[in-house]
């Protein structure tokens, strides 16, 4: 399919990747950073969002860290914080599912103070 706008032909592609298990479609993030937190909401690693839908994200770590299986997102932009579980993982790059039960919710003040630190330490 293509569009004209502006006298510039768009085309758009859409392409379904083999296997695909998802229930909904994805929306690529550009640039979107989010934090991942464990229990008590202690700091485990930085990452990139690097696409979502309302059921879940594909997040690349930074670094090589090891995970537990359910997590806290945290994410940058809209400031707020979400429960999910890793579906699968390939190196840097995980899958998470939101947990039905675990809906957005905003940081506390000490929360966020911490979420904000450029450095954020791996202790509570």
């Amino acid at each position: 399919m293509h569009k004209l706008r502006n006298n510039s032909i768009y085309y758009v592609v859409t392409t379904a990747a083999p296997n695909e298990e998802r229930m909904e479609r994805r929306c690529r993030t550009r640039l979107r950073t989010g934090k991942i937190l464990g229990t008590k909401s202690a700091y485990l690693a930085d990452c990139q969002i690097f696409d979502r839908s309302s059921s879940g994200a594909r997040l690349r770590l930074f670094t090589n860290a090891r995970l537990p299986s359910r997590i806290t997102l945290f994410d940058e932009i809209s400031q707020k914080l979400t429960g999910a579980k890793i579906i699968w993982r390939r190196q840097r790059e995980i899958g998470i599912a939101f947990l039905p039960f675990a809906c957005l919710r905003e940081p506390s003040g000490a929360e966020l103070s911490r979420l904000r630190a450029r450095y954020n330490p791996a202790k509570n």
